[in-house]
């Protein structure tokens, strides 16, 4: 499967903030978050025994980890 839309970082098109302006970790957490429902959403069941470049992890894996640890952070 190729995917439609892969992002290169966490901000594909960055704009600087203005001077004083910082982002939180909480920031950064909803802009992963965005990035990793962006990504899933394109996922299919036949893609889930596909390797990563994770050694030792499967694309389910790394899905189970993904959602296990989004549901760690939401409830912190």
């Amino acid at each position: 499967m190729v995917h439609k839309f892969i992002p290169t970082s966490w901000y594909d098109d960055p704009k600087p903030f203005p001077k004083g302006i910082t982002v939180s970790p909480l920031d950064d957490f909803k802009t992963a978050a965005t990035w990793a429902s962006l990504l899933l959403a394109q996922l299919h069941a036949s893609d889930l025994d596909l390797p990563t470049p994770c050694e030792g992890w499967d694309v389910q894996a790394l899905v189970d980890h993904i959602v296990d640890n989004s549901a760690f952070f939401a409830n912190a």
